[in-house]
């Protein structure tokens, strides 16, 4: 739902820098100020029969995070086409580092401003400011590292088998990964697992992840020209 309705939203809103962050800020005082936080975490999934709308309102209620997660989702999809257009865009491979190092420490003083002086933990469930912040402090650091990877290779260097076997296989092995995760969701109780469970799940699973798309890549080997 949330990626079918996020391109059409991005067409009809202004592309201007200050868009996502009057966005932002209204969605997050209505999470912190008015309860829109606990009503996603708290409230029940059903609503109660005697409604006329009970259908509705259950279908809204069953799929708050991923309706409310369209105003999260769609700020960090208009930031990162701000970013883009910064750092990538039109600009030359050492400018395009510099901003991509700058752009990255600013996402990391945000988000510790975000979550230890204004006390706004991550929620990935209401997407708030700071699983915003966050997502674009991470993606945006990895863009980072692979341009230095790009820009300063070694002499002998070769692409890890793992990220050969994805690249030659991904729709298939993003299929299986979302499978996975959804395997996961319903054997492990992931909002009460302790550090070491989860650390063990997220191990395990990028290893199966990662066995699946080696077996694949040498099950399928690409024709020769």
């Amino acid at each position: 739902f949330t990626l079918a309705v996020l391109a059409p939203l991005a067409r009809v809103m202004p592309s201007t820098p200050s868009i996502p962050v009057v966005l932002m800020t209204c969605y997050q005082w209505f999470l912190s100020r008015r309860g829109l936080q606990q009503f996603v975490e708290q409230a029940p999934r059903r609503c109660q029969e005697s409604s006329s709308l009970v259908f509705l309102c259950t279908l809204v209620v069953a799929n708050r995070e991923g309706i409310l997660g369209c105003v999260g989702y769609l700020a960090v999809y208009m930031v990162a086409q701000q970013i883009g257009a910064f750092c990538l865009w039109d600009v030359d491979r050492t400018r395009q580092g510099r901003r991509l190092f700058g752009c990255t420490i600013v996402c990391w003083i945000v988000l510790l401003f975000l979550t230890e002086i204004m006390e706004i933990p991550v929620s990935r469930r209401s997407t708030n400011v700071s699983f915003c912040v966050w997502t674009l402090a991470h993606n945006i650091l990895m863009l980072a590292l692979l341009w230095s990877a790009t820009t300063f290779p070694t002499k002998d260097a070769v692409v890890p088998p793992i990220l050969g076997a994805v690249n030659q296989n991904g729709l298939l092995v993003f299929v299986v990964a979302n499978l996975l995760t959804g395997l996961v969701n319903l054997t492990v109780n992931t909002l009460e697992a302790s550090d070491a469970v989860a650390l063990a799940t997220v191990f395990v699973y990028l290893c199966v992840v990662g066995a699946f798309a080696l077996v694949v890549s040498k099950a399928v080997k690409p024709k020769a020209d």
